[in-house]
């Protein structure tokens, strides 16, 4: 036996000690972009992430800024697309640009040995791209068919339902792009939302990974040189606050060819400004947020109505919301309903045994500690501290409220900001 070691004795259980998130670097370039380093890891491999505070919800036309996103890398005024792709993939590289609520951000992860021959690129992306009319025909093509079978799902219907009914019919945020939408989009939005977003919104530039000196000039120069002051009317973020609610309420989209109907509950609740928001992060994890939740152990597991159920909350900027969302037989939408309730009430009304309370504590510090599995995982932390304004600290608080929580205190959150909350129920499929 290797070391004496005795495999049939399991290996001794013990509590991970203290976490820190490494700290980064921040500075101000000339041209006003915002800098962001965290040299760590020993792999020589970058990411480079140029983070814009505008995104879907702070534009006229959500459908030209998705459109922008798939043609940028397209061609620029040096490079077709073709090139580009043949020399990042030649290189190691790998090349995304995304948009969100209120973010669009461009990333490139490269290797330390070619980033040199990949970066420039980057800067030519950004400040040149060609916008091919042939191309971006087949795109708007593409994304349109795309859109159109997307709708076609009752997951996505029951997604829109609950959007309009949470933020209203005319909330940014309860956007509906339809593949009509899409086609309308012509050249001219798609420029006007490059110059006016990309060209003229100062972003952060997020570098993370094996950063060495050559490296880091190397990112400095591509980025420093970009103007992003090329017009006087920038676009801005657009915040527009959750109407209240104060009855509960369900509305249906009838799908009669669907087998299945998907159902999604929205209840308003605190954010993350609120002393108990953490604690009530902790609650919701319980109730449906891993796999041996409350609502997956009884509505998957035991009665067997779904394949699977999760329950999330998220603090936008507008507000925060619990979310329940699964799929289940249209003969079973209304136990599915039963249940989920049942186990909410069952949530509030008893603290749970020690064993399920440990489950629960050591699968949120597993979520914690994978934070800090990589240089990229740990600055999107920091990205996401920086979207919302978060203090430096936050990491070690949610440690801190990690470890002062109790079953108790699960048990009362539910209480004070599940069982009391109004619902929002949105359905879509064809439920008996």
């Amino acid at each position: 036996m290797m070391g004496g070691l005795n495999r049939t004795v399991a290996p001794p259980v013990r509590a991970l000690e203290s976490m820190t998130l490494p700290a980064v670097s921040r500075e101000v370039l000339a041209n006003g972009t915002r800098f962001v380093v965290l040299n760590h890891g020993q792999q020589p491999v970058n990411r480079i992430m140029i983070v814009w505070p505008v995104g879907l919800a702070d534009v006229e036309s959500p459908e030209a800024l998705k459109l922008l996103r798939v043609m940028l890398a397209e061609g620029t005024s040096h490079h077709s697309g073709a090139e580009i792709a043949d020399t990042f993939e030649f290189n190691g590289a790998w090349f995304k640009v995304d948009s969100g609520r209120h973010f669009t951000s461009v990333t490139l992860h490269s290797l330390n040995s070619t980033a040199g021959k990949v970066m420039p690129l980057l800067g030519e992306i950004i400040s040149t791209p060609s916008f091919d009319t042939l191309a971006m025909e087949g795109m708007r093509q593409k994304e349109a068919a795309a859109c159109e079978i997307r709708r076609r799902k009752v997951a996505q219907q029951a997604s829109e339902l609950s959007g309009r009914m949470f933020y209203g019919e005319n909330h940014p945020l309860a956007h509906v792009t339809t593949p009509g939408l899409i086609r309308n989009v012509d050249e001219a939005d798609v420029r006007a939302i490059h110059r006016r977003l990309m060209l003229s919104v100062k972003p952060t530039v997020y570098l993370a990974g094996a950063v060495d000196e050559k490296l880091l000039q190397n990112v400095k120069g591509i980025v420093g040189q970009l103007d992003f002051s090329v017009t006087d009317s920038p676009l801005v973020r657009r915040i527009v606050p959750v109407r209240t609610h104060e009855n509960s309420r369900c509305e249906t989209t009838i799908d009669d060819s669907s087998m299945q109907t998907a159902i999604r509950l929205v209840l308003p609740s605190i954010d993350r400004s609120h002393s108990d928001y953490e604690m009530m992060r902790f609650s919701v994890f319980a109730l449906g947020g891993y796999f041996g939740s409350r609502l997956m152990s009884n509505i998957r597991e035991d009665k067997g109505y779904t394949y699977g159920i999760n329950a999330s909350i998220a603090s936008l900027h507008e507000g925060a919301s619990v979310a329940i969302s699964c799929e289940t037989d249209n003969r079973y939408a209304s136990a599915v309903m039963e249940e989920i309730e049942r186990e909410i009430s069952r949530l509030a009304e008893n603290p749970m045994g020690a064993d399920e309370f440990e489950v629960v504590r050591s699968s949120i510090m597993s979520g914690l500690t994978a934070m800090l599995d990589s240089p990229f995982s740990i600055m999107d932390y920091h990205q996401m501290m920086d979207m919302f304004g978060l203090p430096p600290d936050y990491y070690a608080y949610q440690l801190e409220q990690l470890s002062a929580l109790t079953a108790q205190k699960i048990m009362e959150c539910a209480e004070r900001y599940l069982v009391s909350a109004p619902r929002l129920t949105a359905m879509a499929g064809n439920p008996s």
